[in-house]
C-alpha cells in the first residue's frame, strides 16, 4: 500500500572521542582569544561539529586567508589522523548494526553530510568495515545515478548512500526509511529538505525514522533543540 509517512525524529547522543575532545578545546581557546566575526565563528562552529577532518580543512582555508593563527592549523592538522575514529563515526556504526540485525535482507540507510571531506572520513571508515557504500556529491551526476540505481536494488547492491546537501536536491531515496543527520545544517530548510528524500507521497513505508547524530555536552544539542 502506498500512503505518506509518518516522521520520528530522535537524537542519537555519542560520547566524544579523546581526538574530538583536544579539538573542542583548542576550538574554544581560539575563540576565546581571538576576535573572530559571527560568520567566521559559525562556520568553525559547523566544521567542529561535522568531523574532525572538516575542522582541520576548514582551518587551513582560514589560515591562508590569515584568518586564524598558522600554527593553529598546523596544530590541529597534527591531531586529525585518518585512522583516529571519531565519537560520530562509532555512532554510524552503532545504528548500521542495529539496523542490519533487524532487517538483514533488505536493509539501507542514507546518511546526510553538509561537508564533503566529512563524507570522505565516512566512506573510509565504512570501506574498512566492508559495508557497501555509494556517494551522491554535486557535478557528479552520472557517479550519482549509478550509486541510486545500487542502493534501489534488490537486494540492495549499496547498503549505505552517504550524500551531501549539494548532490540530493531532487532525488527520490523513498526505497529507504531511515536517514541520519551525521551533522546539522543551520537552516531548518535545508534540514526538511534532507527529510524530503524518504519522506515522500506514495512511500511503501509507513514511517520513516530521522536520526540526528549529535556529541553529547556540545553546543549541537542546542542547535539540534532549536531546529
Amino acid at each position: 500500500k502506498l500512503v505518506f509517512p509518518t516522521r520520528k525524529v530522535k537524537t542519537h547522543r555519542v560520547a566524544a572521542s579523546q581526538v574530538e575532545v583536544r579539538l573542542l578545546a583548542l576550538v574554544g581557546e581560539l575563540l576565546r582569544e581571538h576576535s573572530l566575526n559571527g560568520l567566521s565563528q559559525s562556520s568553525i562552529g559547523q566544521a567542529l561539529m561535522s568531523s574532525p577532518e572538516a575542522l582541520a580543512s576548514q582551518l587551513e582555508e582560514m589560515a591562508q586567508r590569515g584568518t586564524v593563527p598558522r600554527e593553529l592549523a598546523r596544530e590541529v592538522n597534527a591531531i586529525v589522523t585518518q585512522d583516529s575514529v571519531s565519537g560520530k563515526l562509532t555512532g554510524l556504526t552503532t545504528l548500521i548494526q542495529e539496523l542490519a540485525s533487524k532487517r538483514p535482507e533488505d536493509w539501507r540507510l542514507v546518511v546526510f553530510t553538509s561537508r564533503t571531506k566529512t563524507q570522505e572520513a565516512i566512506g573510509r571508515h565504512l570501506k574498512a568495515l566492508k559495508i557497501p557504500t555509494g556517494f551522491i556529491a554535486g557535478s557528479r551526476a552520472h557517479e550519482n545515478e549509478r550509486a541510486i540505481r545500487a542502493f534501489k536494488e534488490k537486494p540492495p547492491g549499496i547498503r549505505v548512500l552517504v550524500s551531501t546537501d549539494a548532490g540530493a536536491e531532487g532525488i527520490n531515496l523513498q526505497v529507504a526509511n531511515v536517514l541520519v543527520n551525521f551533522d546539522l545544517p543551520w537552516n531548518p530548510m535545508v534540514l526538511e529538505q534532507r527529510i524530503g528524500r524518504i519522506q515522500r507521497l506514495a512511500s511503501t513505508h509507513a514511517e520513516v525514522t530521522v536520526l540526528n547524530l549529535v556529541l553529547a555536552g556540545s553546543v549541537e544539542e542546542k542547535v539540534v533543540a532549536r531546529l
